[in-house]
């Protein structure tokens, strides 16, 4: 229940306002902003200003960590 729930009730409530608040461009934004923010907490804080595991130029650093917050 506690994995497969909130997920269905995502479907639900997506489908119901599907045409009056949610459209195409939501979907695409929220997808943009969501690898975004994605590729700033696991790239920008996880690897490289918690581990150091690369070292980016400067503009790169600022730009990941900036997107994972």
């Amino acid at each position: 229940m506690i994995v497969v729930l909130p997920f269905v009730a995502l479907g639900l409530v997506g489908w119901l306002l599907w045409g009056s608040l949610i459209h195409p461009a939501d979907i695409v934004i929220a997808l943009v902003l969501y690898t975004i923010t994605g590729l700033g907490v696991t790239v920008g804080f996880h690897r490289g200003l918690t581990h150091g595991g690369y070292r980016a130029v400067r503009p790169v650093r600022i730009a990941l960590a900036v997107a994972g917050r």
